[in-house]
C-alpha cells in the first residue's frame, strides 16, 4: 500500500498535480530534491488506486494567532474527554491554521458518515468547554463568542481524499515551514500545551539559519 502525494511547483495555485506514489522514502526524497515543490502535501493509503485509510485531520483555521491557538486548545481538549487515550500528531502549517492528526487505527478506516459525526462531537463539546472556561485578564472579548465550530474545517475533516500539507515543506504562498508542533505522536494533553506554546509560523529564511 502506498501514500497518494500532491504538489504544486507555482506558489500562486495550491495543487498542480497529485495521484503521486512513491515505493520508498530515498524514492520521495529524490522526487523533492529534482522538482523542489512549492506545495506538497500527502494523502490517504491507497490500495488499488483508492483510498482505504485516512487519519482524521481537524483542521482549525482562523486569521488570528491567539483565537486560533485558543480554538485549538479547546479542539484537543475534546479530543481528550471523547477518545481517551489516543495519539495525535500536530502540524502548523505554515498560513493561518493548525493539522490535528488523530492516530487511531481504528478511526483511519471511517467513511465520510462516520468521519461527519465524530467532527460534530469534537465541536460540540469543544464549544462547551470555551464558554466554561475562565476568562483570562488578557482574553480579548471576542474570542468568547468565537466557538470551534466557526473555526474547524469540515471539508478537511470529513473527505477521505482531502491532502493536508507534508510536515517540514513549504507553504509556498506565504513561504513559511509547516512546522510540526509534537515533532512526534503524542497525547492530546501534551499536544494542547504545545499549541498554547507555539509562537509561529516559522519562516523559511529562520529555518534554514537554524533559528526556528
Amino acid at each position: 500500500m502506498n501514500r497518494e502525494f500532491a504538489y504544486s511547483l507555482v506558489s500562486h495555485v495550491k495543487v498542480q498535480g497529485r495521484n503521486l506514489t512513491f515505493t520508498s522514502a530515498s524514492e520521495l526524497r529524490k522526487w523533492l530534491e529534482e522538482n523542489a515543490p512549492l506545495h506538497f502535501y500527502f494523502g490517504a493509503v491507497l490500495e488499488g488506486g483508492r483510498p482505504v485509510y485516512r487519519e482524521p485531520i481537524l483542521e482549525c483555521d482562523t486569521p488570528d494567532p491567539e483565537v486560533l491557538r485558543i480554538e485549538t486548545v479547546a479542539v484537543l481538549e475534546a479530543v481528550a474527554r471523547l477518545l481517551g487515550r489516543v495519539r495525535v500528531f500536530v502540524t502548523n502549517t505554515g498560513g493561518r491554521s493548525f493539522h490535528i492528526y488523530i492516530l487511531e487505527p481504528r478511526l483511519g478506516y471511517l467513511g465520510p458518515r462516520g468521519r461527519a459525526a465524530l467532527v460534530e462531537r469534537v465541536v460540540r463539546l469543544a464549544s462547551q468547554l470555551r464558554r466554561a472556561a475562565p476568562a483570562r485578564p488578557d482574553e480579548k472579548r471576542r474570542t468568547r463568542r468565537q466557538m470551534a465550530s466557526k473555526h474547524l474545517d469540515r471539508t478537511t475533516a470529513v473527505d477521505v481524499k482531502h491532502v493536508t500539507r507534508f510536515p517540514f515543506s513549504i507553504h509556498g504562498s506565504r513561504m513559511n515551514v509547516c512546522m510540526p508542533v509534537t515533532m512526534s505522536p503524542v497525547d492530546p494533553e501534551t499536544a494542547a500545551r504545545l499549541v498554547a506554546g507555539f509562537r509561529g509560523p516559522v519562516p523559511v529564511g529562520r529555518m534554514l539559519e537554524g533559528k526556528s
